[in-house]
């Protein structure tokens, strides 16, 4: 009786074991089906012909070395060497630098090996240091855009316009440190000299804060950028001595920074107060006698902090002395804004709305401005001039300054 009870469960189990192999089974062949389908169309697919490859279009390479500029640089170059000659002095106007410099220029560019600014390595004819600089000096001193160029250089507009970037990169890098520098030695002391020549012993420049149009300042923090121009600007401050040569300059700031703001991050200041407080000059008193002060400071107008290395003229003056200080230290402090209308009149991109992005790149391109501001003038001899308080009048006589003329 047991085992015939038990029989009907032991078939049970056996037909669901053979269904699950079943299915199994089947599942397998289902699955081994498919693959060979996808086989038969991946095969199917390697058969037929591949789409036709776009074709990119490839334009021929130009002749740089046929340019307007690059021809003109080969053949008047005897002319361009003579200073005298008109094609020299049109290349100074254009380019605001003479040619001998422009060669000094090129030969420190090449021996540096600047990227970019050479000729390629395969020797397919590149641009050349000779034709590139000149789309620089351009740009910097008409303030041309990019797209004005490439019809006289034969350089397309994008290569410009990165190409332009890394040259005021490197020469703010490389040139600048040179040309404008803190005053030390002989430099100084010449510098004292001529102050203390104009009424002002122990003054060591004159400081200013001048601002550009920088259009292209972000929209978030623009109102950081908006001051009393009414519209969005960075603000440089420099440090020029009584010739017009430039000294020093700062990082550019935001346009809303007033000039107590500025200085106090100022690193030509800082110097001044750390590293000058002890050099000596001597002053009149007011019995006529010398005295000796230490202690060098600049002269400021009067939106600055009233720092003793700061000498900014009386606002309310109440005698006569304090009256012929102030306009004393006013005419005298005129460099300063002489160097700011020669600068941006030389180089015309500092009077237009730049349209650069990155507060770095106006540092450098005001920078390189100072730098070649500084090449110029020792080129053009201006800081060998000497004074000459002797001259003739309107009348024919001696200026009324001087009390105690010469027989």
């Amino acid at each position: 009786m047991d085992d015939d009870s038990s029989l009907p469960l032991i078939l049970g189990g056996v037909i669901a074991v053979a269904m699950a192999i079943l299915n199994h089974q089947q599942l397998l062949a289902f699955c081994h089906h498919e693959s060979l389908q996808d086989g038969s169309l991946l095969f199917a697919d390697a058969t037929e012909e591949p789409s036709a490859k776009r074709k990119r279009t490839v334009y021929p390479r130009p002749d740089y070395h046929n340019s307007a500029w690059a021809i003109m640089l080969r053949e008047k170059e005897d002319a361009l060497a003579d200073p005298t000659t008109k094609d020299a002095r049109l290349f100074r106007r254009r380019f605001r630098m003479p040619y001998p410099i422009f060669l000094e220029l090129v030969k420190e560019i090449k021996s540096a090996g600047w990227k970019g600014f050479t000729t390629d390595a395969t020797d397919l004819g590149g641009r050349g240091t000779r034709p590139c600089i000149p789309v620089e000096l351009k740009v910097l001193g008409r303030g041309n855009f990019f797209d004005d160029i490439p019809q006289l250089s034969f350089i397309s507009e994008q290569t410009i316009q990165r190409v332009f970037h890394e040259f005021t990169q490197r020469f703010a890098l490389e040139f600048f440190p040179k040309h404008v520098k803190f005053p030390q030695g002989a430099h100084l002391e010449e510098i004292l000299r001529e102050y203390k020549d104009v009424g002002f012993g122990g003054c060591a420049g004159s400081m200013d804060c001048t601002h550009i149009h920088y259009q292209s300042a972000p929209n978030s923090g623009r109102h950081s950028y908006v001051g009393k121009e009414g519209f969005a600007t960075v603000a440089f401050e420099v440090v020029c001595d009584h010739k017009l040569r430039c000294l020093g300059v700062s990082k550019a700031f935001p346009g809303a920074m007033n000039d107590k703001t500025i200085v106090m991050f100022d690193e030509y200041v800082r110097r001044i107060k750390t590293e000058c407080k002890d050099v000596p000059f001597t002053l009149l008193g007011e019995d006529g006698s010398e005295f000796e002060e230490r202690g060098l400071y600049l002269i400021v107008d009067g939106g600055y902090h009233k720092w003793r290395c700061l000498q900014c003229p009386v606002q309310f003056p109440v005698t006569q002395d304090e009256l012929a200080f102030r306009k004393q230290l006013e005419s005298v402090r005129k460099d300063i804004e002489c160097f700011f209308g020669i600068l941006k009149g030389r180089f015309r991109i500092l009077k237009m709305p730049l349209l650069y992005r990155g507060i770095h790149k106006l540092d450098c391109i005001f920078q390189t401005c100072c730098a070649l501001h500084n090449m110029l003038h020792s080129y053009d001899g201006l800081s060998l001039l000497e004074k000459d308080c002797e001259w003739a009048g309107a009348d024919g006589d001696l200026d009324p300054w001087v009390t105690t003329p010469e027989a």
